[in-house]
């Protein structure tokens, strides 16, 4: 509680405190992320915190894939999002202005 006000607080842990907190593995707080490539490399499933509250009445759905690796979506935010065409995106990344990953910056590092 802070002060005499009443307001309850709790600490914020890192991710590894979390993953070493036996409450959050008892409430079932880490969900299972569908990511083959890690699934084929290390032979377990992809386990990430889940959210961290819980509701009475409805939940949100858990996470449906891994955060976006570096530049794994480059091409699409140039092209879709940012108006430059194909050409234009692939002269940027050859410029060394942006990054795109390819199968070996995404999954040579596992």
């Amino acid at each position: 509680m802070i002060g005499n006000g009443g307001i309850p607080t709790a600490p914020i842990l890192s991710y590894v405190e979390v993953c070493q907190e036996k409450q959050f593995w008892d409430n079932d707080y880490f969900v299972n992320i569908p990511y083959p490539e890690y699934e084929a490399h290390f032979g377990k499933p992809y386990r990430a915190i889940g959210f961290p509250a819980t509701f009475s009445v409805s939940q949100p759905p858990p996470p449906s894939s891994p955060a976006p690796e570096l530049g794994q979506h480059t091409i699409e935010c140039l092209t879709e999002k940012l108006g430059y065409n194909e050409a234009e995106a692939k002269g940027l990344i050859g410029e060394g202005i942006t990054h795109e990953a390819t199968p070996q910056t995404l999954h040579g590092k596992m």
